[in-house]
């Protein structure tokens, strides 16, 4: 998990190229209008689909803007869950024709017996016609396809990898054979000026060229326009071969499911001529209207050409995750800003304990945006629960003088206690606050820290 959060932030760096070609767009209805075709990427809802306004709101602007397809990075499903992304790919005669999913863990745990059971996570192909489509060919293992989509006078080459989360050795999730498969069909593609190949992976860490030999992945810088891979549920750009000809790499985001900064949302691609270039735009479906995106979550990619920064509106203070929000006169360690966090929760929600869970601790200086949401990536509700000594002791194996323990958590672990327990639901008592809330009203209590980002 921290190597995670570390790649995640390191990989923050996004590309501020000098080049502007779209920098007299104003507007994402003047962008639709321009453009030769869209289409949309998604990723990572884990079975929501109409029963959240994030998805809802996605569905609605795929249709109205005519996307002509809807490639998926994974984890659409989850084991456990209710999964109404189920029904919905059976019910929805638009997505069931023109969704392309890519395959994950989350799949494979669905289907089979584990987020590593490689074979199983190929059942969700069977939601859609895309086993009968014609432009599309599958591996002979089934988990695989090259797809050869056109629209207009384009093609768009998208090749499905398949590179789970699971199991934690790369090699074994994401085989030689996939990386192979990879070159092959990129060499069989003889690329003109109206082919847009697409190389998509879900990947265990967020970012997969990193895991092809020189050799391949040379091929694939070569020929590839976009590389796509999710499950850190933060939409990114990466520009990490400097401003030549590249493939034009993002990590895809999650649409009811975001980390860190990021917000609920999908990515819209948007084909222009003149210069002929695909637009990229992660947009934030927790807005009630769709809206030209900042250099954040934007970029330009020109077909055969380089990558360049999209610099469509002015990035405001509040939008960036790399503004000052905190100085520090000391430095806490994970374990200690944990147990003042601790002690902080029993104090304010008047409990006999707490379970709190933060990933990092602060540096002394200056904290900015991405450094304080990492200490809480997923901003879980805080909530409190009662339960009797014997019960606490059953899960935790603690000693307890008082007949009854009133516990302070955030909602997945009160979930994990209720479960365990078998506990009613009234037992759970839900609070104001999420875990940034009370990071911050900590934050402000605290003799050595300066909260400055109100």
């Amino acid at each position: 998990m921290f190597r995670r959060f570390a790649v995640i932030i390191l990989a923050l760096i996004i590309n501020q190229l000098i080049c502007k070609p779209f920098k007299d767009i104003t507007s994402i209805a003047q962008l639709d209008s321009m453009s030769v075709f869209s289409f949309a990427i998604m990723s990572d809802n884990k079975g929501d689909a109409l029963n959240k306004k994030e998805f809802e709101r996605m569905d609605k602007w795929i249709k109205e803007t005519k996307s002509e397809f809807v490639i998926g990075l994974g984890d659409h499903v989850k084991r456990g869950w209710k999964n109404q992304f189920v029904d919905f790919l059976k019910e929805d005669k638009w997505w069931y024709r023109h969704f392309y999913p890519v395959l994950a863990d989350g799949e494979n745990e669905f289907y089979g017996e584990s987020q590593a059971d490689r074979s199983k996570g190929k059942e969700l192909f069977e939601l859609t016609d895309i086993r009968e489509r014609e432009n599309v060919k599958f591996t002979k293992e089934g988990s695989e396809y090259y797809a050869k989509i056109k629209v207009k006078d384009y093609t768009v080459h998208l090749i499905s990898l398949f590179f789970p989360d699971s199991p934690s050795d790369e090699s074994v999730a994401f085989p030689d054979e996939s990386k192979k498969y990879l070159v092959d069909v990129l060499n069989s593609i003889e690329k003109s000026d109206k082919d847009i190949i697409i190389a998509a992976a879900h990947s265990r860490m967020g970012y997969w060229l990193n895991n092809l030999p020189k050799e391949q992945l040379d091929i694939t810088l070569d020929k590839v326009d976009l590389v796509l891979s999710a499950t850190t549920h933060i939409f990114q750009v990466f520009n990490s071969y400097g401003d030549e000809k590249v493939p034009l790499a993002i990590n895809t985001g999650s649409i009811t499911f975001p980390n860190l900064f990021c917000p609920g949302g999908y990515v819209q691609v948007n084909l222009v001529e003149d210069p002929t270039a695909i637009v990229v735009q992660y947009i934030n479906a927790e807005k009630k209207d769709r809206k030209l995106q900042n250099t954040y979550y934007s970029a330009v990619k020109k077909l055969n050409g380089e990558v360049v920064s999209a610099d469509f509106k002015e990035l405001k203070k509040k939008d960036d995750p790399n503004r000052i929000i905190a100085e520090t006169s000391r430095e806490f360690s994970t374990e200690e800003l944990k147990a003042l966090l601790h002690i902080y929760c029993m104090e304010k929600f008047n409990t006999d304990t707490a379970i709190i869970n933060n990933f990092r601790g602060l540096s002394k200086g200056d904290v900015n945006y991405i450094e304080y949401l990492s200490i809480f990536p997923y901003k879980n509700k805080i909530v409190t629960l009662s339960v009797n000594p014997a019960e606490y002791d059953s899960i935790f194996t603690a000693k307890t003088s008082s007949k009854v323990t009133r516990i302070t958590t955030d909602a997945y672990t009160g979930e994990y206690i209720l479960k365990a327990l078998n506990m009613d639901r009234s037992k759970l008592e839900k609070t104001d606050f999420d875990e940034i809330k009370l990071l911050k009203k900590f934050m402000k209590k605290s003799d050595d820290i300066k909260f400055i980002d109100d």
